[in-house]
């Protein structure tokens, strides 16, 4: 901090901004002054204003939000945070964002250099989770809540959530937390949040709503990315969480920054949704799909382009997934939200989201029902050769195997061209994808390109059949070795199906012995399928 002019009143500032910003991704930093120790108020003036001018170049380009003023008054404090959307530039670089002080007489009173400050590459997933930044520091309340039925799991809730906030939302400081008390992340959790939640906000002034209910979305944030403890437990708590912040963030929001969140929140619950696994998954993709379209409403094409498309694409992914109604319908809106999002997600502007979109937009070609099957499947052939022009292997490893697991899934079902041909394609795509899909560092991927390869192999033209369905049996067992029935029932019992159909075309060992364990396999599948109608 360099000094320019000073104030008579001594004042502390109290900033919320991205120490590190993904590319091209819109952040909420906040400024707010607050008097330190017992300043005397020397003003005739019962307020004093204090605008803010940033210099944000060459990291963010920076728009206010409402005035950019903080405005401080004689009884203490100030009337709220000057407010900013930064966003963020397309390169990865370092540098320092620097804000200067100015009186209302035009004259700078101090500058301010927020330093060490990083855009690094996005973090990119299937469905991606949008960024919340905590708008200002807030701390919890202590109220008494004798209706809570877990004391420790209280008291964890306010130090978690004062770290999510003091911390600035670092994942060095929340993760080890949340790892040291895996025992407290259940399902009562999950209750202890909601009411816990639902009774500060209405206890509270607007403002510390609001500066709670964003702490609670920035740990729901980062719980849904937690790797450690139940996933099921830990989507739970996120839902929650999410749910209790958008209790405060309406549409009934003002403030172009509170419009912002409320719909990055609905953003995050859809992905929540979506990856949730207790419940009926035909009604969370309800609830999925009912979110990203809340969204979608403040999310315009004007104003907030890269997060409107973003969670097109991710409902679009609903829509490939989704159970009620009819499936050519849903496919067909799945690739309309694709189509669209590419409409802001071009090669040029935004590489590596136009990437994932391809990709996704492949599986829906692949998936397709209406129009021609052939013609389908060339377009998702296209679609995916598209994104590896951005996922390469140096680059993108992971996302690379993927679209070579599914490039192998379209050549298995291609009709032009040679059958042959192609069916070799596809254990080329599939073999390449298990070089880094690997079952230690991957085990679910690596497990579906198995079943994917044993399916290759059952259908091979070329090499001798006996040796094609014995490599087809070795596949589906190792599948079932990462698959199992209580971990991943849907896929274990189809993957037991599979192996029921290798054992029946069977030309090794004794037939009557190939269909008994045609037979098992089979009833296997059927006890898991079952259930699951």
């Amino acid at each position: 901090m360099s000094d320019t002019q000073q104030l008579p009143l001594s004042i502390q500032p109290v900033i919320s901004y991205p120490r590190e910003a993904q590319v091209g991704k819109t952040y909420l930093m906040t400024i707010d002054l607050q008097p330190s120790g017992d300043s005397e108020w020397l003003y005739e003036d019962e307020e004093y204003p204090i605008y803010c001018m940033l210099e944000t170049s060459p990291l963010f380009s920076s728009k206010p939000v409402g005035e950019p003023a903080v405005v401080l008054h004689r009884f203490g404090g100030s009337y709220g945070a000057a407010q900013f959307l930064l966003t963020a530039t397309q390169e990865e670089i370092e540098g320092l964002i620097r804000i200067t002080l100015v009186n209302g007489w035009g004259m700078p009173v101090n500058v301010l250099c927020l330093d060490d400050i990083k855009i690094i590459p996005e973090i990119t997933d299937k469905n991606p989770v949008s960024p919340i930044i905590a708008p200002q520091l807030g701390e919890i309340v202590e109220l008494s809540y004798s209706t809570l039925t877990s004391k420790a799991q209280l008291d964890f809730l306010h130090q978690v959530l004062q770290a999510t906030s003091y911390s600035d939302v670092d994942l060095q400081v929340i993760y080890p937390l949340l790892q040291e008390n895996l025992h407290l992340l259940d399902d009562n959790l999950a209750r202890v949040l909601r009411e816990f939640g639902t009774t500060t906000l209405a206890q509270v002034e607007a403002e510390q709503a609001r500066s709670i209910a964003t702490d609670i979305a920035n740990l729901s944030n980062l719980l849904q990315k937690f790797t450690l403890g139940s996933k099921a437990n830990n989507l739970e708590i996120t839902i929650t969480g999410y749910e209790v912040a958008l209790t405060i963030f309406t549409h009934d929001n003002n403030s172009e920054a509170w419009a912002l969140l409320q719909a990055l929140i609905q953003n995050n619950l859809g992905v929540a949704y979506s990856n949730r696994i207790r419940g009926e998954r035909i009604e969370n993709i309800e609830l999925a799909i009912a979110a990203y379209q809340a969204a979608l409403e403040v999310l315009t094409h004007e104003a907030f382009p890269r997060d409107r498309a973003m969670t097109q694409n991710n409902l679009g992914v609903a829509y490939s997934n989704r159970i009620r109604g009819e499936r050519i319908e849903n496919i067909e809106l799945a690739i309309a939200a694709y189509q669209a999002a590419l409409q802001i997600r071009t090669r040029d502007a935004f590489p590596r989201d136009w990437a994932m979109t391809q990709n996704n937009l492949g599986v829906a070609y692949s998936n397709r029902i209406q129009g021609e099957k052939e013609e389908n499947i060339e377009l998702a052939i296209a679609a995916y050769q598209a994104a590896l022009e951005i996922h390469t292997r140096d680059a993108f490893p992971s996302q690379w195997a993927m679209t070579q697991n599914n490039l192998g899934n379209a050549y298995s079902d291609r009709i032009w061209g040679e059958r042959a041909e192609n069916i070799e394609l596809a254990i080329a795509y599939y073999q390449a994808a298990l070089e880094i899909h690997t079952r230690d560092a991957f085990p679910s991927q690596w497990a579906m390109t198995q079943n994917n390869l044993g399916f290759a192999y059952v259908n091979r033209i070329r090499g001798e059949t006996a040796e094609n369905i014995e490599l087809a049996i070795a596949h589906y067992q190792a599948t079932l070795e990462v698959y199992t029935r209580e971990e991943f029932p849907s896929q274990w019992a189809t993957t037991q199906n599979n192996l029921g159909n290798a054992y029946l075309y069977r030309l090794r060992g004794e037939r009557a012995e190939n269909i008994e364990l045609a037979i098992a396999s089979y009833q296997a599948a059927l006890q898991v399928t079952s259930v699951l109608r």
